[in-house]
């Protein structure tokens, strides 16, 4: 989705923050995407993305781009994705592809529900 919607090639993502420390977590990532996850050491991730554009708009780094790969936390392990989980997350996509549009309504109540408390 990612790839098709901004046409940038995704080769792999870095996980940081505190879901990173999940190894379940970051193999459902790696599965569902079918990309290498990176786990960062990197805990503050929204601080590190601001102090990056910081960074770059001070002219410390040419772009933001330059910042991040220069700012970024040191990687500590690689999870790779699982051949028949992502064959199995594939087709729990094409389930939820038919069934979010019959559902977007029961959803929009649901928000207007939970916002009433």
């Amino acid at each position: 989705m990612i790839q098709h919607d901004s046409g940038i090639q995704v080769r792999e993502f870095v996980a940081i923050g505190g879901g990173a420390a999940s190894d379940l977590w970051c193999q459902i990532i790696a599965d569902a995407c079918g990309k290498p996850v990176k786990r960062s050491r990197t805990v503050e991730a929204s601080s590190l993305g601001a102090a990056m554009c910081a960074a770059a708009g001070a002219g410390w780094f040419h772009s933001v781009v330059t910042a991040a790969k220069a700012m970024s936390g040191a990687i500590t392990r690689e999870t790779e994705p699982c051949a028949p989980s992502q064959v199995r997350y594939a087709e729990l996509l094409e389930i939820y592809r038919e069934v979010y549009p019959e559902l977007r309504l029961t959803y929009r109540k649901l928000a207007h529900f939970t916002a009433k408390v």
